[in-house]
């Protein structure tokens, strides 16, 4: 299973949740986090959305749902409107955990 936490860096605050695999992880962040998450195009396009991912990010798909993101992200950023979990993260009978900076 993948657990993701997510850190508002301005105030440290903190939300976790299990992430599936069958959505992007923008709509999950969106539903289960209580933070502002920037984004406009939600088709990898603008990098609006891009977020840090200081741990796991080999554990997300970069372009899970075929979207084709046209924007390039710098090593340890992801798109979460394109990105989602791994089947093998949610499947896996051990966590694996993802640490997001909003």
């Amino acid at each position: 299973m993948l657990k993701v936490t997510v850190v508002e860096a301005g105030t440290g605050a903190r939300a976790q949740f299990e992430a599936s695999g069958d959505e992007p992880l923008l709509d999950q962040l969106e539903r289960e986090a209580p933070f502002q998450f920037p984004n406009l195009c939600w088709m990898g396009a603008c990098g609006t959305c891009a977020l840090r991912v200081t741990a796991g990010i080999e554990h997300l798909e970069t372009d899970a749902f075929g979207v084709g993101a046209t924007v390039q992200v710098d090593p340890g950023w992801v798109l979460p409107c394109s990105a989602g979990a791994c089947q093998k993260a949610v499947d896996d009978a051990e966590p694996y955990h993802v640490l997001v900076e909003v």
